[in-house]
């Protein structure tokens, strides 16, 4: 690959790293982001470190946030809603920090060409991007993976104290920032016992008298650096001591798939095809290199080591959470990013290389890479419509590949201002309707000093607790406005009206039991549900429609009594 190709690809990547930055840096905080700022970054610093009632606290990434806000003079939540962007572009520095350990990490271990194609590769791949400027410890995780590569195969390849401290320092880093990214430490950790198990046995020929055993095994590199993953492990635990409890029983951990092969049957084609991105044609590249990287392995009577090595990383942490039989979400797998690119650059290197130098190997890698980010513009347009489309139907899709918080018309924050506008005007109670993201709608709500209703859960009654009065109980969101706290009220409901409600009703019900006056403003995420609903559910009720007929926040006024 020539100079002029390498500094053009890097320049490329870049800049359409860059573009997403801008892109993404002005988004409105989601569900998970307000819990995680709230609860565990605009607090002390003792309160970030002690507090875990889930594992919504990726602990070192909120003692980074909790360190950037003071810095940046944003303790205030509904201040840092305005500039949520200054954190957004400091996950952006750690973000290209990992893509420039990814670039070293395939220059080093498998050929100049390899580091460039990994790094298109990642910013190719749609879950790396989507999580890259997330306020969640996720960014993070990948950055640490990509540490752990680059200095565990440092370490492997000529025995150093330095890279083993290295190694040690982000296995700690990666655990403290979440506890489930020890499936691919574990991974890594057996992946090095096997080679040091394969090596071991070997003994230098000008060795007399031979080394003892013990001795031996200390002077592998393998040793040295199990001994990392594991002081760094340790430090990890005795960090975690605060709160052990939540960290290995929480809920989360409890929970079963539906059967036994969801994690190898499901999620790992999930994880798998969403990596991919839609580049399927790297496929035809990919694959035969890997077969071929392993023939002339066998032609050898040598195993591939670096071939097993990779697949053994990307797989091996689906293996563990298959072993432990739990319901492991997309999201604790996108660590595995990193590992995903060099597959993808390791298979098209071990395509290309030997064969003779013509035009088009010349120009392949370019070609390859131009291909991969070419397929992102397509793919995020296509993803996008799909979002939109979603939203009308009152889906909401959630994954590593496209989330509903990152639909164009996901826009909270400017639809509570114009929300809130009408409501001085002509106050009324706001209700929010369907699945939409109550926690950020009422935040922006709040923000703008609207408080807002939401029904959180209803449940239909025991036969014997029935009666002519109530046959379902709701449990409501009840959020008073700027600075007031949020409660939560339960309540029977009467829902008899065939077809069955639970989404409209219940709401329309928990507002004409108080004092309620004026009209009832109704956010929804579903309005051609609600429209029907309307119809034939609410006649009495005149329903108009505002805003854009594409928002992910459709706004509704309601004026009961009317025919």
């Amino acid at each position: 690959m020539q100079r002029a190709q390498t500094f053009t690809l890097a320049a490329i990547i870049l800049i359409i790293f860059v573009l997403w930055g801008f892109h993404y840096a002005g988004f409105d905080l989601w569900w998970d982001e307000i819990n995680s700022l709230t609860e565990y970054s605009l607090v002390s610093f003792h309160d970030t470190v002690s507090t875990y009632p889930d594992p919504n606290n990726h602990i070192l990434f909120n003692l980074l946030d909790n360190l950037l806000t003071r810095i940046y003079r944003l303790r205030d939540i509904y201040q840092l809603a305005d500039q949520a962007a200054a954190l957004r572009w400091s996950q952006w520095f750690i973000a290209l920090g990992g893509l420039i350990y990814l670039f070293l990490t395939g220059r080093k271990f498998f050929g100049p060409p390899a580091g460039m194609m990994a790094a298109a590769f990642q910013v190719s791949c749609l879950p790396f991007l989507n999580f890259a400027m997330q306020l969640r410890g996720y960014n993070l995780s990948i950055f640490f993976v990509t540490g752990i590569l680059y200095h565990s195969g440092s370490c492997l390849e000529r025995r150093s104290a330095g890279h083993a401290l290295a190694a040690a320092l982000f296995s700690f880093c990666l655990l403290y920032t979440i506890p489930s990214n020890i499936y691919f430490l574990a991974g890594l950790a057996g992946i090095v016992l096997v080679a040091l198990l394969v090596h071991l046995p070997r003994r230098p020929a000008e060795e007399h008298p031979p080394a003892p055993f013990l001795r031996r095994l200390w002077r592998r590199p393998e040793s040295m650096l199990l001994l990392a993953f594991g002081v760094g492990t340790l430090i990890t635990y005795l960090a975690y001591l605060p709160v052990i409890e939540n960290v290995l029983g929480n809920r989360f951990l409890a929970k079963h798939p539906a059967h036994r092969f969801f994690i190898l049957s499901e999620r790992l084609p999930q994880v798998a095809g969403h990596m991919l991105s839609y580049r399927y044609a790297l496929l035809l590249i990919v694959l035969p290199g890997f077969f071929r990287a392993f023939r002339d392995a066998s032609r050898r009577l040598q195993g591939s080591s670096k071939a097993a090595a990779l697949l053994g990383l990307f797989f091996l942490p689906f293996g563990f959470s298959f072993l432990r039989n739990d319901a492991a979400f997309e999201r604790t797998f996108v660590n595995l990013t990193p590992v995903f690119a060099l597959i993808l650059a390791a298979g098209c290197g071990w395509m290309i290389q030997g064969r003779k130098r013509t035009v088009w190997i010349r120009w392949s890698i370019p070609l390859i890479c131009a291909i991969a980010l070419a397929t992102l513009g397509f793919a995020y347009a296509h993803l996008q419509q799909r979002l939109q489309d979603n939203l009308q139907k009152g889906f909401h899709e959630q994954s590593i590949l496209a989330n509903q918080y990152q639909a164009a018309g996901y826009h909270p924050a400017e639809t509570a201002e114009t929300l809130a506008e009408m409501v001085r005007m002509e106050p009324g109670p706001v209700i929010l309707v369907g699945a939409l993201d109550r926690v950020a709608w009422s935040f922006y709500l709040d923000k703008v000093d609207i408080p807002s209703l939401a029904l959180v859960r209803i449940e239909a009654l025991p036969p014997q607790d029935r009666n002519g009065a109530s046959t379902h109980a709701g449990i409501f969101q009840v959020s008073q406005g700027m600075g007031r706290e949020t409660v939560f009220v339960q309540q029977d409901l009467l829902i008899s009206k065939e077809p069955e409600d639970l989404i409209l009703t219940p709401l329309i019900q928990f507002v004409g039991s108080r004092e309620f006056t004026g009209p009832i403003y109704l956010v929804t995420d579903s309005p051609v549900l609600v429209s029907s609903l309307l119809e034939t559910h609410f006649p009495g009720f005149e329903g108009k429609r505002l805003g854009r007929s594409m928002d992910a926040g459709s706004l509704f006024v309601l004026r009961p009594g009317r025919s």
